[in-house]
């Protein structure tokens, strides 16, 4: 229920409102309702979708979660052989790791283990292997997280031709960092959609 004042006041408002004309909002940068745009990201469609802001505010603020994103996934992709990722399944070992990389496979180590297993990012060698239509039981032998070994941002194989796949959680984390770059954006209504992997913010 509204009270009298509050009815006054809203009517006032709406009073002053209807007597502005439409240009003077517009030069005073009128807020969007929604803003979406799509980029082909990850093999899939991401979408960033904001609301509440001036178009100008809501473009910079998406543009630069869409930077954040291709970043991360320019080296946790392991599809790019230049790719941090790449590096490591091709040498088996690496001792420079960007701090992304080896948080995405501390994570995984960590979802590993409190799967008791089940969720492996060591098991590259046995979709390749799909993919080739070749034997799995040598490339089942490569499969084991427990044969990675870490050290701050150095990784290491137990087993030649060991390699890691971070598809089934890489995405996610990606979708995160474009949530957060929004959020320090000053962005509080939001929704970050990559293929299904879902970040939201805000009403």
């Amino acid at each position: 229920m509204i009270d009298r004042r509050s009815f006054l006041k809203q009517l006032a408002g709406a009073a002053v409102l209807a007597a502005v004309p439409f240009p003077a909002f517009a030069s005073v940068g009128m807020k969007s309702a929604l803003h979406t745009e799509t980029r082909l990201m990850m093999g899939t469609f991401v979408s960033v979708t904001t609301h509440g802001l001036s178009e100008a505010h809501a473009a910079e603020a998406v543009a630069g979660a869409f930077a954040a994103m291709s970043r991360a996934e320019a080296l946790l992709t392991r599809f790019d052989s230049s790719s941090a990722l790449g590096q490591l399944n091709a040498a088996g070992s690496l001792r420079d790791l960007p701090a992304e990389a080896v948080e995405v496979i501390s994570a995984a180590s960590r979802v590993h283990q409190r799967t008791g297993g089940a969720f492996d990012p060591t098991v590259l060698p046995m979709v390749e292997a799909l993919e080739k239509g070749a034997g799995m039981e040598e490339a089942r032998a490569l499969v084991g997280m427990g044969r990675v070994r870490m050290d701050g941002h150095a990784v290491r194989f137990e087993r030649e031709g060991m390699k890691i796949s971070l598809d089934g959680i890489a995405k996610g984390y990606i979708a995160d960092l474009g949530a957060k770059h929004l959020l320090r954006a000053g962005v509080r209504d939001f929704l970050v959609n990559a293929g299904g992997d879902i970040v939201a913010h805000g009403s």
